[in-house]
């Protein structure tokens, strides 16, 4: 059995680096960069075809890409974190609200 990949989508770079530290230390498990490249989805750190369990999704609404990626994670079962998502218009999604700290992002983790 693998431990859960989580992967995160955003356009901010440190963002990506401080959650990826975040999601290691609480659960242990690997955090990949994902990128849309000529309309095609490029994980950057998912091995073994493996899916990740939840995104992290932290793109502005107004990137093309969001929608691109909500219907990637709909599609393939994978949960979706949105990051300044408004609260309780996606039912399918959690809410993560910036700034996040460890204890925030446990809830969520917590939550899935």
């Amino acid at each position: 059995m693998f431990d859960p990949i989580f992967a995160i989508a955003t356009e901010n770079e440190v963002e990506a680096v401080d959650l990826a530290d975040m999601v290691a230390a609480q659960r242990g498990a690997d955090m990949a960069r994902l990128k849309m490249q000529a309309g095609a989805l490029w994980p950057d750190g998912i091995h073994e075809g493996r899916l990740p369990f939840a995104l992290f999704l932290g793109l502005t609404r107004s990137n093309p890409q969001f929608e691109a990626f909500r219907y990637w994670a709909r599609s393939n079962s994978v949960q979706v974190i949105l990051i300044d998502g408004p609260q309780g218009s996606q039912p399918d999604a959690a809410v993560l609200t910036r700034p996040f700290t460890d204890e925030d992002v446990a809830k969520i983790l917590d939550a899935l």
